[in-house]
């Protein structure tokens, strides 16, 4: 009898960053390859992220959180701006699909996942004095579009995501020239044109 060897969602996810990185020539340093996973796991189960009982992280619009945390304690902005910019960061890479049904574009969700980073870095160098992590929150604030690549990577190597509209996974390879967006639409029998392509003098 076969038996199937399963992941932890650790596990999981770590091999999903990893092969998302290189599927978009992307180097993640290990603080950032090991944010992005354990992002990934603790948003399986997001009600543990809820900031207070009156604001979930599923519910609550970005612009809510951003009130709450300009006017709040140093130590509770903390933690606000930081869930800020982790919701923003998923949403913008899980559901881009979502995004290109609606009105307002994924560049919402970047612009201030990247501002709430920025702030999560400035707070933990001058209210926590931690260089290290001020460094890393820093560095995902000025790559944080490179990051929503890699997660929205990881959203299309689930299943789910093989029913997803060709069109949208054309748009996306075009910015992104993702390995296996490219292996998605080669299979579908569409060879994928980068944008701006010029014709050789």
């Amino acid at each position: 009898m076969n038996t199937v060897e399963l992941q932890s969602p650790l596990d999981f996810f770590r091999d999903q960053v990893t092969n998302a990185a290189q599927s978009l020539k992307l180097h993640l340093n290990d603080d950032i390859e090991f944010y992005l996973v354990n992002l990934l796991c603790e948003f399986i189960n997001p009600a543990q992220l809820n900031i207070d009982e009156d604001m979930t992280v599923l519910d609550t619009p970005l612009a809510f959180m951003l009130k709450k945390a300009v006017e709040s304690s140093p130590d509770v902005q903390l933690k606000v701006y930081k869930r800020l910019g982790d919701t923003s960061l998923y949403f913008a890479g899980y559901f881009q699909d979502f995004f290109a049904r609606k009105t307002f574009d994924v560049g919402y969700y970047i612009n201030m996942g990247a501002a709430a980073y920025n702030q999560t870095s400035t707070l933990m160098r001058t209210h926590k004095n931690d260089s290290h992590f001020s460094k890393v929150y820093l560095s995902m604030a000025q790559d944080f579009r490179s990051l929503v690549n890699v997660v929205a990577e990881v959203s299309e190597s689930t299943p789910l995501a093989r029913k997803r509209d060709l069109l949208t996974t054309y748009e996306r390879w075009q910015h992104t020239q993702s390995d296996s967006l490219r292996k998605i639409l080669e299979d579908e029998g569409i060879v994928p044109v980068p944008l701006n392509t010029k014709d050789p003098q």
